[in-house]
């Protein structure tokens, strides 16, 4: 028995003969194309609000806070590992 391939000689196959070599590749194509809206469409029924992230005008800080705050950021920075010994010694 000769495997059917299309691809090989297509004039010696009649055109019936061809469409049903591509049938199933047809069909699990469909298949998968139906999957795929049907996932769509139920990922879509999913309305969960998102925060908003803008900028609040109570919540900013001046620009002398924000100064102030990265000074007082800065000098926990330089002396984190001394303040960490101490704190580590002290527990001991």
């Amino acid at each position: 028995m000769q495997l059917m391939q299309p691809w090989k000689d297509c004039r010696a196959m009649g055109r019936h003969t061809m469409a049903l070599a591509r049938t199933p590749w047809r069909g699990a194509g469909l298949a998968c194309l139906a999957v795929a809206v049907l996932a769509l469409v139920g990922c879509s029924s999913i309305a969960t609000p998102l925060p908003d992230l803008g900028p609040t005008g109570s919540t900013s800080m001046s620009k002398e806070d924000q100064k102030k705050a990265v000074d007082e950021l800065n000098q926990k920075r330089a002396t984190h590992e001394q303040d960490a010994e101490k704190e580590i010694e002290g527990s001991r």
